[in-house]
């Protein structure tokens, strides 16, 4: 999927289904700001669907890997970490 962008040849699933039952254990999302996978609009959705505790940090990047803004990635997962590790 890396070069053709398409389904991959494998077993796939629907995430919103999942990420529900996550809770009561805090979900953190980090996006990028230009996705080639994910659009905004759907993480947008997956993010809505989330029951608390949810938190969203979105990164200035432009692309899934945020190769172009590692330090920003890198203090969104600290922010992150600190926001998870800080609910009791």
């Amino acid at each position: 999927i890396y070069v053709t962008k398409g389904v991959p040849s494998e077993p796939t699933f629907n995430a919103s289904a999942f990420i529900p039952r996550v809770a009561p254990i805090p979900l953190a999302f980090i996006r990028p700001t230009h996705d080639e996978f994910v659009p905004q609009a759907e993480s947008d959705r997956l993010i809505a669907v989330a029951a608390a505790p949810t938190k969203a940090w979105t990164v200035t990047a432009d692309d899934h890997r945020f190769s172009d803004n590692l330090p920003d990635l890198d203090r969104a997962t600290t922010q992150a970490l600190t926001w998870i590790l800080s609910i009791p």
